[in-house]
């Protein structure tokens, strides 16, 4: 169970973002944790995500293959190859959140 003390800072942390940078930001809300329910007396930021140690494992696998891609050949040196790798392994900055993380759920009442 994520717990409302927890989910308060993340949200504290959305708002302070916001605060930042401004509306037009996009903010995309994570925590780390085992667990992917919060608890209901709990609020978590619209759209928040959530990276579970099995989600982790799947991003470490990702980031070595990633790794292991461009150091091939020297693939590092090349940016479309670069822009490429990142994409097929799904570790850009819009692509990341949604395959590594899972949504977070409000305990029913």
């Amino acid at each position: 169970m994520i717990w409302k003390k927890d989910i308060n800072q993340l949200a504290g942390s959305v708002n302070w973002c916001r605060d930042e940078y401004g509306a037009a930001v996009k903010i995309v809300p994570i925590i780390m944790h085992p667990e992917t329910v919060v608890e209901k007396s709990g609020t978590p930021p619209s759209g928040t995500r959530v990276f579970t140690p099995a989600m982790i494992e799947k991003l470490k696998d990702a980031v070595r293959a990633y790794a292991t891609a461009l150091a091939s050949k020297d693939s590092f040196r090349d940016p479309k190859i670069v822009e490429d790798q990142l994409r097929q392994h799904k570790l850009s900055a819009l692509e990341l959140p949604k395959a590594y993380s899972v949504g977070a759920t409000r305990e029913q009442r």
